[in-house]
């Protein structure tokens, strides 16, 4: 909660699921805003700060409260719809690249950890710069 001490937003992108009662569920209204678009730009701890700031009261005992009407009455500058897609889409792209790179690094990790087995175990050796294999290594104090 550092980098949020007012809350955060998240998007359910349609899992079901059980939520919390100290969590409230809004629905996005889709003629107006699009809701990848928001998930995006309440990613930014900044704008998410900056939304909640303003709405939200601390109660006794320093505990943070916010009520429905001052959810719904929060604004937030937005383009058109269209260009909402068009930038959810884009980030999207990103995530899409990220994950790629995420397995890659993982499947590398593991090719490596398969040839360090290899190389310390001996069954896979290097040659010098002639091609002829090292010489069997021996115990070192």
């Amino acid at each position: 909660m550092k980098e949020n001490p007012f809350g955060i937003i998240k998007l359910n992108k349609g899992k079901a699921g059980i939520v919390s009662t100290l969590y409230a569920v809004y629905n996005v209204n889709k003629e107006t805003a699009y809701p990848s678009f928001f998930e995006y730009f309440f990613w930014l701890d900044a704008n998410t700060n900056r939304f909640l700031r303003p709405l939200v009261r601390k109660g006794a005992k320093n505990t943070l409260q916010i009520g429905n009407d001052e959810v719904i009455r929060g604004e937030i500058y937005a383009p058109t719809v269209p260009e909402q897609k068009r930038i959810a889409s884009f980030f999207i792209i990103f995530d899409k690249k990220i994950s790629e790179l995420r397995e890659k690094i993982k499947l590398l990790e593991q090719y490596k950890k398969g040839v360090m087995q290899k190389l310390f175990s001996q069954e896979l050796r290097f040659k010098d710069e002639n091609g002829k294999t090292f010489p069997k290594w021996k115990k070192r104090n």
